[in-house]
């Protein structure tokens, strides 16, 4: 345990998984890696499944890719 008794690493892992595979609800893992070399790919299909059964218009999603691509690049430099 570190830190005067917290949880340990391995420990706080298994709990986060056995919380993972117990929730009942729909789940969607994402990939940080799938985020870098896809990202409005993966970020749109993440919005279509946050906001299931509705479909956010295409402008919504643009505006936030425009914001996101300017992001990307202010943060590179």
């Amino acid at each position: 345990k570190r830190h005067g008794g917290g949880i340990s690493g391995s420990d706080s892992y298994i709990k986060n998984v056995l919380y993972y595979l117990d929730y009942p609800s729909p789940k969607q893992i994402i990939y940080y890696e799938d985020l870098r070399r896809f990202p409005e790919k993966t970020i749109r299909r993440f919005i279509n499944f946050i906001l299931y059964p509705k479909r956010p218009p295409s402008a919504i999603i643009n505006k936030f890719m425009k914001d996101y691509h300017n992001h990307v690049e202010l943060s590179a430099t």
